[in-house]
């Protein structure tokens, strides 16, 4: 268990700020906003009414906590390749649990790889932020 007391909290939330910035911009007007909006069958309305600080609040906990589990595993394994490895089946296990959605829920494929694919960006950029600061601070 020592590897989760070498984690470094500034450089875990430095990488999650990382993420969060990627979510913005995948979900902005500039990439895949009205196709996701148009696929979840969400409208602009829905969003104006949601509390928008409560939502970015709550997925900065999340995607934090992400980072530290993403943290954990490279201290874990004690390498960049050994963490990308890690990350590769995390994002496959995750990929594939997820196509349930497409079974079940019948969600459109195109949305499906606009979610996962949103994934494996912003986790790759976290694990990438997250051991960027640590060797710089090291």
């Amino acid at each position: 268990m020592t590897f989760i007391c070498s984690i470094s909290y500034v450089g875990a939330f430095a990488a999650a700020i990382v993420g969060m910035v990627i979510g913005f911009l995948w979900y902005s007007d500039l990439l895949f906003a009205k196709k996701w909006m148009e696929l979840s069958k969400i409208n602009p309305k829905q969003l104006e009414e949601s509390n928008m600080a409560v939502s970015a609040g709550m997925g900065f906990a999340v995607t934090l906590t992400i980072s530290f589990c993403l943290a954990a595993v490279y201290h874990y394994f004690g390498s960049l390749e050994s963490a990308f490895m890690a990350l590769e089946f995390i994002i496959f296990f995750v990929a594939v649990e997820s196509a349930s959605a497409l079974i079940w829920e019948k969600i459109p494929l195109t949305l499906y790889f606009i979610q996962i694919g949103h994934k494996a960006v912003s986790w790759v950029a976290i694990l990438l932020t997250y051991i960027a600061i640590v060797n710089l601070t090291a």
